[in-house]
């Protein structure tokens, strides 16, 4: 009897062509590099994460959740040429739109959140940015417990084990 965690699941997402092409080249089949990536995908952003750990305060990593509320839906309709460049954006543009507002909201520095941003690759970005989108909308950003612990991977908590997102 197979355990629960080698069972397998069939996808069948939707590629264009030029990215199907990449696939075709770099690994022996299209279907081999699709599954070696969405394999690997949440192994790769769990150590991400885990480099970042403690990079970010708890208030940095509410605005960032704030400013990207809506990233989840455009992640869902096809907006990856845009991944990582979501956040820094957000974050620049709600500093400036709104001065003050977030750094009282959320009791943190723009310039220094800014700087921690710009310091980081674009991979590490949009490990952020599918981390913000991980946030389910409904609980209130001051439930602390909540907020808590979808922050704790970054504050320091222990990540998810295995081949678990």
């Amino acid at each position: 009897m197979q355990k629960k965690s080698d069972e397998m699941r069939a996808t069948a997402p939707k590629i264009n062509i030029n990215t199907a092409k990449w696939y075709e080249r770099h690994f022996n089949t299209l279907n081999a590099g699709a599954t070696w990536t969405l394999e690997s995908l949440p192994i790769i952003y769990r150590q991400s994460l885990a480099e970042m750990r403690g990079k970010f305060t708890r208030g940095e990593l509410c605005m960032m959740i704030d400013v990207l509320n809506g990233v989840a839906a455009l992640m869902t309709y096809g907006s990856h040429g845009l991944a990582g460049q979501h956040l820094p954006f957000s974050v620049h543009d709600s500093f400036n739109l709104y001065p003050g507002q977030f750094e009282e909201k959320w009791d943190i520095q723009s310039g220094a959140m800014n700087a921690k941003i710009a310091g980081l690759t674009r991979f590490q970005i949009i490990c952020l940015e599918i981390w913000a989108a991980g946030w389910r909308g409904g609980v209130d950003y001051q439930d602390a417990g909540a907020i808590d612990d979808h922050c704790k991977p970054l504050l320091g908590g222990e990540l998810e084990a295995g081949n678990q997102p």
